[in-house]
């Protein structure tokens, strides 16, 4: 009997050990099933907090790349502006430069002409003024040469013959017309001395006393 007991008991604590093994079996069951539903959520919430990551970083990349295509719009318009501006400032100068040198051109080309054209008509101007002067001398010199070689020969013809009575200097001698009241003088410049010389058409042979005029 008290074996049989034993057994009882002893069958009593095995089902007890066992209905503690099912109860800490259910319990660790639990405890997993907690587990991987805590590892499950914190894995959802660390998926989320990436997204969310990406999410924001991926703005922020749009963000960035707008901006800097903005920018480098901007760069480009305001290059462009600039090209342009330079390019109209650099014609507009070429332009201005252009027609400064046509008008100075212009100038200097109207200036040289009428220079050349007041040079022109001043020498020529001048020529006629020379030739015409020059003419009237030409003629003043030949009548007066032909009046005084006129009014020599009548002197020659008028004194010719007249006999010098005496001599002053070397180059100087006095004569008188013969046959008159009142005699006039004649007087002779003489060159270098004898055998002749000549002034206004007259003649003599020599300076001394007793030459004649011929």
């Amino acid at each position: 009997m008290r074996k049989c007991k034993c057994k009882v008991q002893f069958s009593s604590s095995s089902s007890s050990s066992s209905s503690s093994s099912s109860s800490s079996s259910s319990s660790s069951s639990r405890s997993s099933s907690s587990f991987s539903s805590s590892i499950s959520s914190s894995s959802r919430s660390n998926i989320v907090v990436v997204v969310e990551v990406v999410v924001v970083l991926t703005s922020a990349l749009v963000v960035v790349v707008v901006v800097v295509a903005i920018v480098i719009v901007v760069v480009v318009a305001a290059a462009a502006v600039v090209v342009v501006v330079v390019i109209v400032v650099v014609g507009i100068v070429v332009v201005a430069i252009v027609i400064v040198v046509v008008v100075v051109a212009a100038v200097v080309v109207v200036v040289v002409v009428v220079v050349v054209v007041v040079v022109v008509v001043v020498v020529v101007v001048v020529a006629v003024v020379v030739v015409v002067v020059v003419g009237i001398v030409v003629i003043v010199v030949v009548l007066a040469a032909v009046v005084i070689i006129t009014l020599a020969q009548h002197k020659l013809d008028r004194f010719c013959g007249l006999e010098v009575r005496h001599s002053l200097t070397d180059r100087e001698v006095r004569g008188s017309i013969p046959g008159r009241v009142k005699p006039r003088t004649l007087k002779l410049v003489l060159a270098a001395g004898p055998p002749s010389v000549y002034h206004y058409g007259f003649s003599a042979k020599s300076g001394r006393p007793g030459a004649r005029i011929i």
